[in-house]
């Protein structure tokens, strides 16, 4: 096994691998399907009655049971959530959408368990909207025909504000006093997280592209694959994983990297056979899985011995 790691572009990170052996594979099964939505071209307003731009995200999650989230326990919210998918809000047709897949009730999808809706602007300045419904609990995961969530069907809407009419506005975002955690991170707050006031002003430090502990990932990449910026890791220690998954009796390399809790952060694997021509998209790349958590892609090209594969993962922000 061979690991490489390289940067380019300031706005781009390359992660290199090239592998000759055969590890455990990871395939997607069927399952229950949500799909969770508001109402195409609705009315939906910020706090002060601007509309809602392309940076509103909505999650899809649920809350620790016995946990119930109130005006009163704000402060304990993204602690204690688990987000099952993300989608951006889109300005241009008025609404968001997005589409759950899971093959067995093993949690976070415990049959029963009660579903939220999360939208948040994110920022220093948040402004969020939570919203459920008594009906919103995950199915049987056998279950044989889709679900549809809308967000206008909320029954309990916890911060925000709905109007099922959808007069004078579907959606209204309140504003949130104090120093919150919001659902998600913004790759500045993460950084936040990490660093100080004053090694984030520092360039060598604090900075998207800096790389402070020396290991050849800046902290971009760090912040892509979950590592720790500030502590210096082997290639052996970093929290993605290259193997082959064996497909109809041919072995393809694959790409598998656990995505953490942050937002605006664009992923994209390419394969090659050169180190010089990179490819991808459906005619050099199938996507395995592609949540909110994982990120699963391999090679189209079947591995055989002897020869050169390499696959890489590219970050942009």
């Amino acid at each position: 096994m061979m690991h490489h790691f390289q940067q380019t572009l300031p706005s781009r990170l390359l992660l290199l691998v090239a592998m000759s052996m055969l590890l455990v594979g990871l395939s997607r099964a069927d399952g229950a399907k949500l799909v969770w939505q508001s109402v195409p071209n609705s009315t939906d307003q910020l706090a002060l009655g601007e509309p809602f731009g392309d940076t509103v995200t909505f999650e899809l999650g649920t809350f620790e049971v016995p946990f119930r989230p109130s005006l009163t326990n704000m402060a304990q919210w993204a602690s204690r959530w688990t987000v099952i998918d993300r989608t951006t809000y889109n300005p241009d047709t008025g609404f968001f959408a997005s589409t759950v897949q899971f093959a067995n009730n093993d949690a976070p999808y415990t049959e029963g368990r009660q579903v939220y809706m999360w939208g948040t602007t994110g920022g220093s300045d948040p402004e969020w909207i939570l919203a459920t419904n008594s009906a919103w609990e995950f199915p049987d995961a056998a279950l044989g025909f889709p679900l549809t969530w809308n967000i206008a069907d909320a029954s309990t809407v916890v911060i925000g504000s709905i109007k099922s009419s959808g007069s004078p506005y579907l959606m209204r975002m309140s504003q949130i006093q104090g120093v919150l955690s919001a659902p998600s991170l913004s790759p500045e707050q993460w950084l936040a997280t990490k660093f100080t006031a004053e090694e984030l002003d520092d360039e060598a430090v604090g900075q998207l592209h800096s790389d402070p502990d020396g290991d050849g990932r800046d902290n971009l990449m760090e912040m892509a694959v979950g590592s720790d910026p500030v502590m210096a890791e082997t290639e052996l220690e970093v929290p993605y994983a290259v193997d082959l998954v064996e497909v109809a009796g041919y072995r393809y390399l694959r790409l598998l990297v656990f995505k953490p809790n942050v937002l605006q952060l664009r992923y994209r694997v390419e394969v090659s056979s050169d180190l010089e021509t990179w490819m991808s998209g459906p005619s050099s790349t199938a996507t395995l899985v592609d949540s909110v958590s994982t990120l699963s892609v391999r090679d189209k090209v079947a591995f055989e011995a002897g020869q050169a594969r390499f696959i890489r993962l590219t970050v942009e922000h």
